[in-house]
């Protein structure tokens, strides 16, 4: 009853003429922009009875299942079907698929007025009333005089629903609301020259010599209290789908206080003291010294304060650092000092790395007394293994070149 024929065809004449035939069968190369003179690869089974179409018995193609009811659709009407015949016959073949009666008879009506792409027609559609240019440039100048005002407020100004201003914010102006950097210091010009001169004289002499991280000895102060809650961040928790949000109480820091004072080089901790409940001066930070003094060259035998050309002292410009006191001392001892630019925690290894380290190990917990404190904080010190210490300086000429490179202004990741 069937017989097969495989066309080629390029133009809606010769596959008109094709489909007129009775009994065939086709594989049948249709457009990807779905228009009849065009070649697409498509192929469906088809059989015609009389110059009737009765039933599709298979459909392959490599365009969409609707396209091929379409294409058949098409036929029929150029066939001479009307449009319940056609329908009756997609039933037979597409089943459920099929396209519906009011869809049928929305093509035939189409194909009869000229159609014969399946793109929808381009209009103009409704008109905005809300993201238009004018509102676009208000919505602009408002932000422009107050970068901080919420979109609530954008809406109840201009008159427009939330939606509506919030896309033009994001769509139209490209516009992120985001939150500020928080940094230690607005620096002024002379402070940025100062960061900037420093690092400079730090990677100069780093190229010179290698050695030269192996020649430091930094020091810093911080502070550690009994009790410190964590931050937002800290207290985040990975949580599934029902499960409740983690509860923190809403505490302030302890009364007691613990001020912590390390002393490390390279190679590792050389030496920590503890005080309580004491603000450091120039004063206490003094004897400290020469006990460190004492304890370098007795009970370690290192010889960083007796070779003035191979060893140097690195602290920050705190007021308990610069007294007249502690400079005469350190002079006396023939001890070079690495000058520390001011409010520059991202180049003192203390504040970018041992600090941010211990605080995020300590905040959250609560001690009975300070004894437990301190136990504590020296056992997190101890556990800090030695190349840590080593990446620490790596990390400290990698600080200076990004200073250089931000012009003496702070950078991302400082800590």
């Amino acid at each position: 009853m069937f017989s097969g024929v495989v066309a080629h065809l390029s133009d809606l004449r010769s596959l008109h003429k094709l489909f007129c035939r009775a009994h065939t069968m086709t594989i049948v190369s249709l457009p990807c922009s779905h228009n009849i003179s065009d070649i697409v690869e498509v192929s469906f089974l088809c059989s015609f009875s009389d110059v009737k179409m009765e039933k599709f018995a298979t459909v392959s193609m490599h365009v969409p299942g609707k396209v091929v009811q379409w294409i058949c659709i098409w036929f029929s009407f150029h066939t001479g079907h009307n449009a319940k015949e056609t329908l009756v016959d997609l039933r037979h073949c597409f089943q459920r698929r099929t396209y519906s009666k009011t869809t049928v008879y929305h093509w035939y009506s189409m194909i009869r007025q000229g159609r014969t792409r399946l793109n929808d027609i381009l209009r103009s559609g409704h008109p905005r009333t809300a993201r238009t240019l004018q509102n676009q440039q208000r919505c602009c100048v408002i932000v422009h005089n107050n970068r901080r005002v919420r979109i609530e407020d954008l809406s109840a100004q201009l008159g427009m629903s939330y939606g509506s201003v919030f896309n033009i914010l994001h769509k139209d102006l490209n516009m992120k609301k985001k939150s500020a950097k928080l940094v230690p210091h607005l620096l002024t010009p002379a402070q940025r020259a100062a960061r900037m001169q420093f690092c400079r004289e730090f990677l100069g002499a780093y190229r010179r010599d290698r050695r030269f991280l192996e020649w430091i000895l930094t020091m810093d102060e911080a502070l550690f209290y009994v009790y410190d809650p964590r931050s937002n961040m800290e207290s985040k928790e990975w949580m599934q789908p029902g499960e409740n949000r983690p509860q923190v109480v809403r505490r302030e820091q302890s009364v007691q206080k613990l001020m912590v004072i390390p002393f490390f080089n390279h190679c590792g901790l050389l030496h920590v003291e503890f005080y309580r409940n004491l603000t450091i001066t120039q004063r206490i930070f003094l004897p400290l010294l020469v006990r460190i003094r004492h304890y370098i060259r007795v009970r370690r035998g290192c010889r960083i304060w007796l070779h003035r050309d191979r060893f140097m002292l690195h602290m920050d410009n705190a007021l308990a650092h610069q007294g007249r006191f502690i400079r005469d001392a350190i002079t006396d001892w023939n001890c070079p000092r690495l000058r520390h630019p001011a409010y520059s925690p991202d180049l003192s290894p203390c504040d970018f790395f041992l600090f941010p380290f211990l605080k995020r190990r300590i905040r959250g917990r609560r001690f009975p007394d300070l004894d437990r404190l301190q136990n504590a904080v020296s056992n997190e010190i101890g556990a800090i293994p030695q190349i840590a210490w080593q990446q620490c300086f790596d990390d400290w000429v990698r600080h200076c070149r990004k200073c250089l490179r931000f012009n003496g202004h702070y950078f991302e990741g400082m800590h």
